[in-house]
């Protein structure tokens, strides 16, 4: 092999190599970066809620915006309707210092509201599919996790997927996600709650949509002793359209 032709192979594999780092190498070490350098809410995925119990105490039937649900509780102190540039929702307070904010928006304004301009709404339907619900993008956004990045993956599109997720799964998740995420549902609703009350996580955020809406409660507990899924299970069980 003459002199001249060990330099073109030595040339060509130097450049394949630069080419493998570039499309490849670069990408990898990004994204292994982007995940060790999470927050203890980044790691956690959804899971079923097993306690299903419902509080049977005596309460208070409510509703707003075309919605009732029942909360467990009597003594209410204050329920003032909110208006926050534009961000409507009902303020409930109870004498033990608790507060029940109940939010309503219809299809498709849940993610915009937490984006705050349409690119970004925008781009998340473009990688989920032109008809990705309010649910589809939460459930997507709080299913990924470091492990299950594809970090060795060729494809740009699912790296670009993943990457978009986990870093707004970083941003936007509460730190009452620490303590669990769970899947929630009644009869008309499915949805999310973030945090566990038996962790004395607060507030906890509990979001349930059906196909034409969206319903979200934050349980702040205040200077209250304790919240339990019971007490919530009965605000989601009780959660229906008033027609």
């Amino acid at each position: 092999m003459t002199k001249a032709s060990k330099v073109a192979i030595c040339c060509g594999i130097a450049l394949l190599f630069i080419l493998v780092l570039d499309k490849v190498g670069y990408p990898v070490a990004a994204s292994y970066f982007l995940t060790t350098r999470d927050s203890a809410t980044a790691r956690v995925a959804p899971k079923e809620l097993t306690d299903l119990s419902v509080s049977t105490a005596k309460g208070t039937d409510m509703s707003y915006a075309g919605y009732a649900f029942s909360l467990p509780w009597t003594e209410l102190d204050q329920v003032k309707d909110i208006d926050q540039n534009g961000l409507r929702f009902r303020a409930i307070r109870l004498h033990s210092g608790m507060q029940v904010n109940v939010f309503v928006m219809g299809a498709g304004t849940f993610f915009q509201s937490i984006t705050g301009n349409d690119l970004w709404s925008n781009t998340f339907h473009e990688i989920l599919g032109p008809n990705a619900t309010d649910y589809d993008v939460y459930q997507s956004v709080y299913e990924i996790t470091p492990g299950n990045f594809h970090h060795w993956t060729l494809s740009n599109r699912l790296r670009y997927r993943e990457t978009l997720l986990y870093i707004h799964k970083s941003l936007l998740v509460s730190p009452s996600a620490s303590s669990g995420i769970f899947r929630v549902h009644n009869d008309h609703f499915n949805g999310f709650q973030v945090g566990n009350p038996s962790s004395h996580a607060t507030p906890i955020e509990v979001r349930l949509f059906s196909e034409k809406d969206g319903v979200e409660f934050t349980f702040d507990k205040g200077n209250a002793n304790r919240i339990t899924q019971a007490e919530i299970n009965r605000v989601i069980q009780t959660l229906h359209k008033v027609e």
